[in-house]
């Protein structure tokens, strides 16, 4: 895959998502994680179709609904189910599954 993460920005025009997903973004890059930020203005399911098709192994959502709890959703592409991290947990939690994936690779 081109990028390791994708960090999905929903609800583009919420500037608390953006600004999120911008900040989780950025922090990805400072630890030298390979990622896109995708904060097109499109439907969420386009995004998503488009990041398994690039196969992105990770993917980040941030969306108003998950915000308002405090939470962004994190899903691996060979699992079905994403998970809902804590926002202030993103970061590592992402950059300790990118770091399991590429565990996984050097057997």
């Amino acid at each position: 895959a081109p990028f390791e993460v994708l960090v999905t920005c929903v609800n583009q025009d919420d500037q608390d998502v953006a600004r999120a997903a911008e900040k989780i973004y950025k922090q990805l890059l400072d630890n030298g994680v390979d990622v896109l930020l995708d904060d097109r203005a499109l439907r969420g399911g386009v995004k998503f179709k488009d990041a398994d098709l690039l196969g992105i192994p990770v993917r980040v959502t941030v969306g108003a609904k998950s915000l308002a709890e405090g939470n962004v959703e994190i899903k691996l592409r060979a699992e079905s189910q994403s998970q809902k991290v804590p926002i202030e947990k993103a970061t590592d939690k992402t950059i300790d599954l990118v770091n399991s994936l590429k565990e996984n690779l050097k057997v």
